[in-house]
């Protein structure tokens, strides 16, 4: 018997490919955040590029919050 018979190949290897992408784009996002909040720890004063690592921790929280949506909304649906 074939493998198919029993399980929708197609549908797994779809499953595999973008909970790999998203793990992926999960960590790399928490982990420039992370980079982000050591600079602006280190920088020096108020200037541009403490705002600028600021920024990037902002758009690396609200990716990894978008992430985590998409994530919860694929597991509700069928």
């Amino acid at each position: 018997m074939r493998l198919a018979t029993f399980v929708d190949t197609d549908a797994l290897w779809h499953v595999a490919v973008y909970s790999a992408l998203a793990a992926v784009g999960l960590v790399t996002a928490y982990g420039t955040a992370v980079v982000a909040l050591d600079r602006v720890g280190r920088s020096e004063g108020a200037g541009g590029a403490r705002a600028g690592w600021m920024l990037v921790i902002g758009l690396a929280a609200v990716a990894c919050l978008a992430l985590l949506g998409v994530g919860f909304w694929a597991m509700t649906q069928k």
